[in-house]
This record gives C-alpha cells, structure tokens and sequence, in this order.
C-alpha cells in the first residue's frame, strides 16, 4: 500500500472519475489529502498534471510508503502473512507459523478492547479480475469464519483499483459480510475509520502466488493455515442474477444433444487461445463430437450447423455466469470460465499456456491440457506479461497453440462427463443484490396520502435518465426538491468521493429523505433543511401534513403557515460542480440567480422541471449567453417541459429534445420530440 499527495490543487476529469486533489505541505500534511495509490491513480493525477501548462516542480506528487502512512498514530493494524506492528512495534513481520491470524486478531483485541464491532479493509481486493474475485472471496469466507469466531461482529469493505471491472462488486456483494466496495483509493483519514486491514498491492508479484494453487494461496496470505481445510471445502460458489438466468435459457431451448462452452478469449494474449488458431481447432472437435453443439462467446472465422455464436448477446457477466451454469461442459482458457466450471460443476478442459496445473487441484470436475513445452516456454509460471514482451514471444507461443490437438480435448472433456456424477451446482439464483446498510431496513420512505401524480413520476424519470448520463464517479450534484430515488441514485454514481447536496425545506419531507439516506446507506449525501435561493433569508409558506392528501410538486397542502430557510447554492462554496438539477416547487429563476458564482466558475449541467413553456425564458435569462437550452415536453398536450442547459463551451446536442432559442417565441416547444 501506497499514498501520495498533491503538490497543487488539481481538479482531474477524466472519462471514468473525476476528483478533486488538494496540496498541503510537505511538512506538515493535512491527511485527509493524502489519497491511498490503489492501482494507478496517481498515474492518472501525474498524467493530467503532465497537460497543465504549470511548474515542474508542481507536476510532481509527494509519496508515501506503507511505512510512513502507517506511522500517523490513527493509522489501522495491518494483518494477514505480513503484519505491521504486531510482531515488533512499528515493523513489517512475514509470519512463519501456518496458522498466524488468530494471535493477530488477539494482538487487535488487546489494542482495542471496548469494540462491539470491528471493521476490515482488503486494499486491492482480491485482484481486479473477475476471476481473482471469485476464488478470493470463496477462500475469504474461511477467513470469515476465524473473524467471526475470534472477534464477534464484523464487516469487511473492499478498496479496489479505479481500472479494476466494475462486475467485481456483483460477485463480491454476495457476501453479507461485505458493506462497501470502492473503486478509487481512500484518503488517508478514511483508512482511520478501520480496525485493520489486509493487503494484495503488487497480486501477481507477491511471494508464491504464481507457483501456488490459488485457493490455497488466497487462506494462506490472510493469515489462515491451507493444509488444516478439508480440500472438499475449497470449492467456489456464485450467485446469478434471474433475469440473466432466463434471458440464456431462451439462448439456448433449441439446442439438441451436447452443449459445450468453447471459451478462447482470456482478458490478456498470454492466456488466449488466438483467434486464427482457435477455428480449426473448432473444427476439429466439431468433426469429433458429433453429438454437440459448441457455442462461442465471441466470434471464430468458421461457419458449422452445430456452431452458436453468442458473440453481443453475452454482453454482461451475469449472462456468463448463466451460460457457464447451463451448458454441459466446458473447454477454457485459464479465465473466469475456469473457476466458474467449479462453481457450476461443470466437466470441463482447462487449456494452460502458462499457469501450471497445481493451481487448481481443488477444482474436482476439471481436467487439464498443457501446452507442448509449457514448462520451457519463456512466460511460463505468469499470468500476464507486457505488450511489448508479449509481441517478442507471441510467435513462439502460436507454435505451441497450432500443436494442441482437439482429439486429446475431446478424450478429456468426454472421460469428464462419464466421471462428474450429479450433484448440487454452488450457485444461488438471485435478484439484485445489495449491500448491507448503517440501518435494519433497507426502502425509501413515502407518505400514505401522497397522491399519485404521473407528471411527476415522468419528471423523476426524466431526471434519473440526465444523471445517469451526465454524473460519474467522484461528481458533485446539488439538487433541490427532488424525488428520493434521484439522490439515492446520484448518490451510487458519484461515489464515496463525490457528494450529493440536497435541499429539502419541507421539515417532515427532510426528515423521511435524512431516513431514506440512512437506510440506502448514502454516506456521501449533504442534506439542507432549505430551499435554494438568490439570497440566505427566510420566508413563510404553507405547511406539508402528511395525514392530508398531498401533492409532491406543491409545497405544502394546509393552510397554516410555516417559516422555512432560504439558502444559495453559492453559500456551499463549492470545490466544483457538475451538476444542479431543480424540480418543482422550486423557485427555477432564484435558484439559479443564487448559483452564479458556481455556474460562472464551473459550468454546470443545469436540469429544472415542470415547467410552463411560458416561464422557460424567465428560468434560463441568467444564463442565456452560457448556455444552450432543450426542452422535452414531459406528458403529450400538458405544456409542462424538462428543461436540460448545457455549457456552450462543451457543443452538445441532447437527441430527442427540442433546442430552444430563447431570443423569439417561436424557439419555444410546444410538442413531444
């Protein structure tokens, strides 16, 4: 683990996340500036900072070892096959006995002896990889095991790297012992909130994990000894969500015979089958098996009656898991298909060009087929190498790919099937799956005399499509009266580094929102018991009763009056902005009117609706020379409209909304694009 800090404040913007870095000095760092490198993202800092026309001196970042984050006395206990300051104060120490975890979790009781509840951090995950999750987080559970049994209650967050597949959190989530999932590093203060924690930094390159079988290896670097598990228990286990699991069995109900999954594609070239190489061996193996049908995920340059191609209709995992979970068996490269066939108990043929076999003893329904000279090969024992050393080796490795016979697959794949006798796949059919809330329940909290409004439905809907398409992770949204679901959805996409504003003056509203965010385990919304604003004031409207009939878009629904707070956007002074969203009944035109500070600063997406085509211009007068306007008509024939501004500055069309020109009444919609 490593951290570093920037020299300069810096705002980075780049199509997967966007951050802002703040310097301290060197000397003396505030450490909450101080940001946890997982995986590359201080590269992506010292490559934005390479483009700014700034110092030299400015485009470097200060860094940080392990040692020197872990001297700042919040700092959490680092455990697992090496510890930090449990052996020898303020040392590293590489554990020796088999079993080291326990007397670790002694040592941490000891430390923190008044905690109901302790917390874990696993930086780097179990590798980025879908297929390191899978086998990482099946390993973990013994893991689990010994936590629960020596400490109690606990939970475990995941830091993963900002280039890590996002489809990690799908597998990792079906833990309910895991609570959070981050996919950029956490700043030094955020590692403070945690008891202790495990470390993968550098995967591929830490002792023994090449020449080791992975299960094993995973239980034996978080502190547990492999040999003293029953090889019966090493086993992997996965979820699939329902509606991938039907959307492949319509795939699939036509097929006759034999359904076997070729897969040749691994996420590096080592451990790919290539392409030109992969069809004849299809081919062949088609010739062969005359009972199957083999079924591709991406395509192969061979057309065969008992060929199915599935290239772009397996486009997530969920429906590779589901696919893997019903065909018959299974020929792959070393990939996630590979740990799936376990999961699945599935007869399958490995085909290794680089790993060796005794990674995967564990695996019961898998057999193996080596490369011709594997072992001599030059990246023989790794699991990746660079571009630049693959293209030096690649010629020497399609030599040993055009030797690979598909009658010896077929022997091994067919002597599998007479082996595997039936029994319970590991798997679990599942909805959407959830992480685990600070609360017991897990809604939205709505009112049972709020009365059904479809403009206002569609106007959310309207809404949750713009944020959806304009926020990413690390985004600063503000949003003023709009529906829960909005937040809670911003809230996920920006997030634990981004941050959502809300502005709720309706007390009992606020209050159920402060609880829908509770629940939802939204920890990076700011809620505002106000309204926006031209000016910091208050003023009087009518109150909101709850046991009365209601209407989300009024302000209230009794005639008694109430005095509520008045608060500007630009009051929040902040950082950036990339995006204000306002839903009536706010004030369009004065919300905007006390956001010209941050508008002129940071440009902003502005959304606001309903709205009457007649008051469109009125709302968007402040900012007509900075923005380009487009309108949707929200309902056919209610001439109310979603309003979308985008900055001049970035030239954007927004397809399937009207553009207006604020400058004559003809520029104004007036029917559904």
């Amino acid at each position: 683990m490593e951290g570093f800090l920037a020299k300069k404040d810096t705002l980075v913007d780049t199509p997967k996340y966007i951050r802002f870095y703040r310097q301290s000095p060197v000397d003396k760092p505030d450490v909450s500036n101080i940001i946890i490198n997982n995986i590359g993202e201080a590269k992506y800092l010292l490559d934005y900072l390479k483009e700014l026309d700034i110092e030299a001196s400015l485009k470097e970042l200060t860094a940080y070892n392990e040692s020197a984050l872990l001297s700042w006395p919040n700092a959490p206990l680092k455990i697992g096959r090496v510890s930090y300051n449990i052996a020898f104060a303020n040392k590293f120490y590489t554990h020796s006995e088999p079993f080291c975890l326990g007397a670790q979790l002694s040592v941490l009781k000891a430390k923190k002896p008044n905690r109901n509840h302790y917390r874990f951090l696993i930086v780097n995950g179990f590798g980025g990889n879908l297929g390191d999750s899978l086998v990482g987080i099946n390993a973990f559970d013994h893991v689990a095991k010994v936590l629960k049994d020596e400490i109690g209650s606990f939970s475990v967050d995941i830091l993963l790297g900002i280039d890590a597949n996002p489809y990690n959190a799908y597998i990792l989530s079906s833990k309910p012992y895991i609570e959070n999932i981050y996919f950029a590093g956490l700043s030094l203060v955020d590692l403070g909130a945690y008891d202790a924690y495990f470390d993968t930094t550098g995967l591929i390159n830490l002792p023994n994990y090449n020449t080791s079988n992975r299960f094993d290896w995973y239980l034996w670097w978080f502190g547990l000894d492999p040999d003293s598990i029953d090889k019966s228990k090493k086993r992997n286990s996965t979820t699939i969500h329902y509606l991938a699991n039907l959307s492949v069995q319509e795939l699939l109900k036509d097929i006759k015979g034999k359904k076997i999954l070729f897969v040749h594609k691994a996420s590096v070239p080592l451990r790919t089958f290539p392409k030109h190489i992969a069809a004849p061996f299809a081919r062949n193996f088609l010739a062969i098996a005359k009972d199957c049908t083999l079924i591709v995920d991406s395509t192969l340059d061979i057309k065969h009656p008992r060929l199915l191609d599935l290239e772009g209709k397996i486009d997530n995992p969920e429906k590779f898991k589901a696919l893997c979970a019903q065909v018959d068996g299974i020929i792959s490269i070393d990939s996630f298909s590979l740990h799936l066939a376990d999961a699945c108990d599935k007869p399958c043929v490995a085909l290794l060009s680089s790993t060796d076999a005794s990674c995967y003893t564990n695996y019961p329904t898998v057999d193996f087929v080596e490369l011709d000279n594997a072992k001599n090969l030059p990246a023989y024992g790794k699991v990746k190498v660079s571009d630049e050393e693959y293209k030096e080796i690649e010629a020497t490795y399609e030599k040993s790919w055009r030797t690979l016979s598909a009658k010896t697959v077929y022997e091994k794949l067919y002597k599998k099937f007479s082996e595997v006798s039936p029994s319970k796949p590991r798997i679990e059919i599942t909805g959407d799956l959830k992480l685990p809330s600070f609360c017991n329940v897990a809604d939205t909290i709505g009112f049972i005399r709020e009365k059904p409004n479809n403009l206002y439905s569609k106007v959310t809907q309207n809404f949750l499509n713009s944020i959806s398409l304009l926020l990413k992770q690390g985004s600063i949204f503000v949003g003023a009266m709009l529906d829960t679901k909005v937040y809670i959805t911003a809230s996920k996409i920006c997030a634990f580094f981004g941050k959502v504003i809300a502005f709720e003056p309706r007390r009992l509203k606020f209050q159920a929102l402060c609880g829908s965010f509770a629940m939802n385990g939204c920890k990076n919304i700011y809620a505002y018991e106000s309204a926006c604003a031209h000016q910091i004031n208050k003023i009087n409207v009518i109150d909101f009763d709850p046991q009365s009939e209601s209407d989300p878009l009024a302000i209230g629904n009794v005639p008694r009056l109430v005095s509520i707070n008045l608060q500007t956007i630009d009051s929040l002074n902040l950082d950036y902005c990339n995006m204000i969203a306002l839903c009536a009944p706010s004030d369009f035109a004065n919300s905007i009117k006390g956001a010209m500070l941050t508008i002129n600063t940071h440009k902003p997406f502005i959304a606001f609706g309903p709205i009457a085509k007649q008051n469109i211009a009125v709302a968007c007068s402040l900012v007509k020379d900075l923005y380009d306007f487009w309108a949707l008509e929200i309902e056919q024939n209610s001439q109310q409209f979603f309003v979308l501004a985008t900055p001049k500055s970035k030239n954007i069309t927004v397809n399937g909304f009207l553009k207006i020109n604020l400058d004559g009444e003809e520029n104004v919609p007036n029917t559904q694009n």
